[in-house]
């Protein structure tokens, strides 16, 4: 990076371009969420939070920086995956909620997949 800052002539332009250029001790959004999500009293097979966790990123960014998808598909399915996405991510995080809250890991559990509130959650949760 240092190189490639160095390449730039004027000192305005580098500031700026080391200003937009991302930060390599930052981690990235997918790896964020994956960090949270696995602190969580829940279980995933070891891959599928590290895809949910790419793919949540991936969407954010294409409604951010594209505003919608970014190549020519069925806009509908992107919407619908969005849903699917922001479901899931709602459970999770009233999850982490009250974990972080302290509440029993056993009772996060409970709330999520064994309680009266269960089928909704392991319904997003398969999905």
């Amino acid at each position: 990076m240092k190189r490639i800052l160095d390449a730039i002539e004027q000192k305005k332009d580098r500031d700026r371009a080391e200003r937009m250029l991302p930060q390599s001790d930052e981690p990235s959004l997918a790896t964020r969420i994956a960090q949270l999500v696995r602190t969580l009293p829940i279980e995933f097979e070891p891959g599928q939070m590290k895809n949910f966790a790419e793919l949540c990123a991936r969407r954010r960014n294409d409604v951010s920086h594209f505003g919608g998808r970014r190549e020519p598909g069925d806009y509908d399915a992107f919407v619908l995956d969005i849903q699917r996405l922001s479901s899931a991510l709602d459970l999770l995080y009233h999850a982490l909620l009250l974990h972080l809250a302290g509440l029993p890991s056993p009772l996060v559990r409970r709330r999520f997949f064994d309680g009266h509130n269960a089928y909704a959650a392991v319904r997003v949760y398969e999905r």
